[in-house]
Parts: structure tokens; C-alpha cells; sequence
């Protein structure tokens, strides 16, 4: 009886304790101090971030296009943005290992993203967004972060999304300093 009991105290635990299966890629606590970096001097200003719950793949600008000089901030050598690029062909799922504090960050997956903007003939979508979410200033997506070789520097790509006519996106770049990331450049690639 004993052992029956066990086994179905170990089968629970297998079968409904783990959240990932083994495929599913999971961040390191580095990108979340990243991010964490990011929303609190960058993005200090709005109540409750909404983040998009999976990173985006790489997809701001051709990557021969930032190497002629265009927009590569100084600083900025090849082998960061190699890696963010490397990092960037798989899409991770973000979870709730933001330190914001007091603030706090929501999620918004894709699915609810496009019941809210999906049969939007009547351009109200956003609207029905700022309903749901009076908080949230907006859509916040960030790219993996890519790094230096010594894991000093720190380069993320975002979307920030809060009106039709309303977003940017572009490269953030971050120097780690006495054990915290510190944004050092925030370069706009583009904006509507």
C-alpha cells in the first residue's frame, strides 16, 4: 500500500509539477536582470509593464545594414551583435523573474494580443486594449539578449507598441557596473 501510494506521489509530481517539457528553451537570470534593467530606466515611467510573454526573433533590421555604420553605437563591436543574433533564431517564453519592485510586469501572449486586434475595421482595438489594461502604457517585446565575451555588455533589441500610430523599436545597449546593468545607449531605428 505503502509503495502504491509513492509511486502516485512521484507519478503527481512528474505528470503536473513541471511547468517545461525538455524541448522548451529557458533564459538564463542574466537576460531577466537585463530586462529588469531595461523597465526600470527606461520604462520607469508606466504603472504596470505589459510584456509580450515570448521574445521576438530577430527582425528589427538586416544585419550587414548595422555593420556599414548606420546605426551600430560605439562600443558596439561585432561579436555582441553576433550573439544577439545567434541567440534570436529561437522564440523563449518569459516568465515572472522580472525585479521591478514595487511595479510589477504582465504578460500578454499572442493569442489575446490577436482577439483584441483581429476584426479591428473600426480602429477601437486599442481602446479595447487600454480597457483591459489601463496599466500598461503600451506593449513592451524584447529580443534574447546578446552579449560581450567577458558578459559585461549587453545588447537587446525591443518593440515598444502603445497607439496606431504610436511605437518604436530599435537597440538597447547595456554595461554591467559594480554588479548591476546600466543602460549606456538607446538607439531608435525606427518609430510610427
Amino acid at each position: 500500500m505503502r509503495t502504491v501510494l509513492l509511486m502516485k506521489l512521484i507519478w503527481s509530481v512528474l505528470l503536473f509539477g513541471c511547468d517545461k517539457t525538455d524541448d522548451e528553451p529557458i533564459l538564463a537570470k542574466n537576460d531577466y536582470e537585463v530586462y529588469s534593467a531595461i523597465l526600470s530606466q527606461e520604462f520607469s515611467f508606466i504603472k504596470s509593464p505589459l510584456i509580450m510573454s515570448t521574445t521576438s526573433t530577430f527582425r528589427v533590421v538586416d544585419k550587414e545594414w548595422v555593420y556599414e555604420g548606420y546605426i551600430a553605437p560605439q562600443g558596439v563591436n561585432r561579436d555582441i551583435f553576433n550573439d544577439l543574433v545567434s541567440r534570436n533564431d529561437t522564440i523563449y517564453t518569459l516568465e515572472d523573474d522580472f525585479n521591478i519592485s514595487p511595479r510589477f510586469v504582465e504578460f500578454l501572449s499572442q493569442v489575446e494580443l490577436e482577439a483584441i486586434f483581429e476584426n479591428d475595421v473600426n480602429f477601437d482595438g486599442w481602446d479595447t486594449f487600454y480597457t483591459k489594461f489601463p496599466d500598461s502604457g503600451g506593449i513592451i517585446r524584447f529580443s534574447r539578449v546578446g552579449y560581450n565575451l567577458q558578459g559585461t555588455k549587453a545588447l537587446v533589441e525591443y518593440t515598444y507598441s502603445y497607439h496606431y500610430l504610436g511605437a518604436d523599436g530599435g537597440y538597447i545597449y547595456l554595461n554591467r557596473m559594480n554588479g548591476s546593468w546600466v543602460i549606456e545607449t538607446f538607439i531608435s531605428v525606427w518609430a510610427s
